[in-house]
């Protein structure tokens, strides 16, 4: 999906979650909007960061998301789904209109249950093998 003059007035491409296809075509038909996706109450004008705040505040407090969200909790967790499914730094940091790499790596986190399904490199089946035969050699010598 394209999104034109995203944060930072640059244009990027981004994944689309297809589980919110029908989802967004619901909103579309109901809103009808001008030129942006999410227009402001005037239309032809992109929302507010104010407005969206309020939106996330009451999806909030009726426990649509167990816990009051923020609008920046979305690239954070964004960026680092993407991390978790292997995607590469490049591609995130393209994602996120970021200049920078160090940029990026603000949104990085990895989460705990992530951490403990890390399998060393040392234990890839290759090399692992690699390194017993090396060190049953070594120690016999």
């Amino acid at each position: 999906m394209l999104v034109r003059s995203g944060k930072g007035g640059r244009d990027r491409f981004v994944v689309f979650a297809q589980s919110l296809a029908e989802l967004l075509q619901v909103y579309l038909e109901k809103y009808d909007p001008i030129k942006y996706v999410f227009e402001g109450k005037d239309g032809g004008k992109p929302m507010s960061n104010t407005s969206l705040r309020l939106i996330l505040r009451k999806l909030s407090q009726g426990k649509v998301f167990g816990t009051r969200v923020a609008p920046k909790v979305f690239r954070h967790s964004f960026a680092t789904h993407l991390l978790e499914q292997g995607c590469s730094l490049l591609a995130i940091k393209q994602m996120m209109g970021h200049r920078l790499l160090r940029t990026t790596m603000v949104y990085l986190h990895l989460r705990t249950e992530y951490k403990h399904k890390m399998i060393s490199p040392l234990d890839h089946e290759d090399f692992s093998h690699s390194l017993r035969y090396g060190m049953k050699k070594y120690l016999s010598s």
